[in-house]
């Protein structure tokens, strides 16, 4: 009860406050009082074969992602993390034979109605076109609130708080086909928001961005996590970036888990075990082996 009165008082006074508050303490705030909870996610001995295939894409994955945390998922082509992240993807999960689960709070995904799924997982892929449909950027903004069948009040709020959060408000008039990469990227991130997600899921949402635009884009993602505390899983090919501030990392290797832990341990691991996706780790750290290569400290700096 306080939580929704103070809901709506917050909604009532959103217009008088507007030019004194942040966005991201405003949009932080609604979340808050919306009841909008970090979310546990747990990976149970996960195994996946797509269909005809002569062995597992996945086999016996198994991670425990701490609620609000940052999970860095690398590994090279081809090791199975797009299939992994593939299973957060509402109504669209991979074709084949799995078994194991995935829980989010305790509740497997399965068992979760494509209502709930949506309100509490959104899954951004690398290529922005295959997930964004044409028409105005406020048709996108409003696809998924519609589909939920949110009232027009709430719809309005919320929309009006995601884009000047992401600073798009200029862009609700403008054509989809219009922007660039990047511009559809941190607009399917906004169509994300205004859902009030407690988990995003990026497989290597970068790919297809300049190096400017990748890096403004990861900023604002570490943004999320760190203000809002939305649970993040994201898959990257490099990590100069993300793996600093990454709460945990995980490497996949042909459909498995090879490293896990917190990005010093990782590449430690890496470094000890004599693994190649090494090179995928900061330059710092690569440039500190390097000049230590005998060292088995793994104070290595990040």
């Amino acid at each position: 009860m306080l939580r929704e009165t103070t809901y709506l008082l917050l909604t009532s006074a959103r217009i008088i406050f507007w030019a004194k508050m942040p966005s991201s303490v405003l949009m932080a705030l609604t979340l808050y009082v919306a009841g909008v909870d970090m979310a546990h996610i747990e990976i149970e001995h996960l195994t996946f074969t797509y269909p005809h295939a002569s062995k597992p894409a996945l086999e016996d994955v198994s991670l425990d992602i701490a609620p609000g945390s940052l999970l860095l998922l690398g590994g090279k082509s081809g090791s199975g993390k797009s299939t992994l992240l593939g299973h957060f993807a509402c109504c669209e999960p991979p074709e084949g034979e799995r078994s194991g689960s995935i829980l989010i709070d305790g509740v497997p995904l399965e068992d979760m109605s494509p209502f709930s799924w949506m309100s509490k997982i959104a899954f951004v892929t690398q290529k922005p076109d295959a997930q964004i449909g044409s028409g105005k950027v406020i048709d996108e903004l409003s696809r998924g609130l519609v589909s939920i069948n949110c009232e027009q009040s709430t719809m309005r709020s919320r929309i009006a708080e995601a884009t000047a959060y992401f600073g798009i408000s200029n862009w609700l008039d403008r054509d989809v086909d219009e922007l660039s990469n990047g511009q559809k990227q941190l607009l399917k991130i906004a169509s994300a928001m205004v859902l009030n997600p407690r988990v995003l899921v990026f497989d290597d949402p970068i790919s297809q961005l300049d190096p400017v635009t990748a890096s403004t884009f990861l900023s604002i993602v570490h943004d999320l996590n760190a203000e809002l505390k939305v649970t993040v899983i994201m898959s990257l090919r490099t990590f100069d970036e993300v793996y600093p501030t990454a709460d945990m990392v995980a490497i996949m290797d042909a459909g498995t888990i090879r490293h896990v832990g917190t990005p010093r341990e990782v590449a430690c691991s890496l470094y000890l075990g004599n693994d190649q996706f090494a090179y995928a780790l900061p330059s710092s750290v690569r440039i500190y082996h390097g000049v230590h290569p005998q060292s088995d400290s793994c104070e290595f700096p990040l």
